[in-house]
């Protein structure tokens, strides 16, 4: 029995996600967080324009928390609402409004190029996939990249921030996945350091032999002039 509870329990909080985010399109959502407490259900809203989700005076806060109780069978809701600091670090806002400005008609190169920029801008890493009928018949994948990134290890789970989205055009469904990369931890600094001074040391070995090679070709051609 406590297991069938438990499967409802994650049931229902995927479908007051789904039902937040298509509510909060408008508002930059991103996410929320739902946890029990003694006096009931507390529902954290992360939006980038929390403005939107509150409504003029807080009129929106009422009817959200009565729909949620018609809805899913809720009772002692507490809905607190609150401001995503930087959007351009949630992934999920990005992949957003990525897929809004596809549905806009702003070509897909264009956006993943603005987007990437601006959350460079705040960013370690980043990087933007986008997925479909991009143009033609054909549906293909073209990611961009900028900074530094990792796939796969710890970091991936624990500092690297996914995101997803799905845009509808005519000539089908666009997926959009954003991958942002915060700060590099303190290893990563040390291993990008290392790489970086690995670089250096090759470029002035390249450096030092090609001024002995200049040396040598103006000698010789002295000795040849002589």
């Amino acid at each position: 029995m406590k297991e069938r509870e438990f499967v409802m329990e994650g049931i229902k909080r995927v479908q007051i996600e789904e039902y937040l985010r298509d509510l909060f399109e408008r508002a930059g959502y991103s996410h929320c967080e739902i946890q029990r407490t003694p006096l009931g259900l507390r529902v954290a809203v992360y939006a980038a324009r929390p403005g939107i989700v509150i409504g003029r005076r807080g009129r929106n806060i009422d009817r959200i928390i009565e729909d949620l109780k018609k809805k899913f069978g809720l009772d002692n809701v507490n809905l607190d609402v609150r401001e995503v600091e930087v959007p351009e670090l949630d992934a999920q806002v990005v992949a957003r409004e990525i897929a809004r400005a596809l549905e806009r008609g702003i070509n897909f190169r264009k956006v993943a190029n603005v987007m990437l920029r601006r959350v460079m801008e705040h960013a370690a890493g980043c990087m933007i996939k986008i997925s479909g009928k991009l143009s033609g018949e054909i549906a293909r994948t073209e990611k961009f990249y900028a900074g530094y990134l990792k796939y796969a290890g710890e970091y991936v789970e624990s500092l690297v921030r996914i995101g997803k989205a799905r845009a509808n055009l005519k000539p089908g469904v666009i997926g959009i996945e954003v991958r942002i990369l915060p700060e590099l931890p303190k290893e990563m600094k040390i291993e990008k350091e290392r790489e970086e001074e690995k670089v250096e040391s090759v470029e002035k070995i390249e450096e030092k032999e090609e001024k002995e090679n200049g040396v040598d070709k103006e000698e010789r051609t002295e000795e040849n002039v002589s």
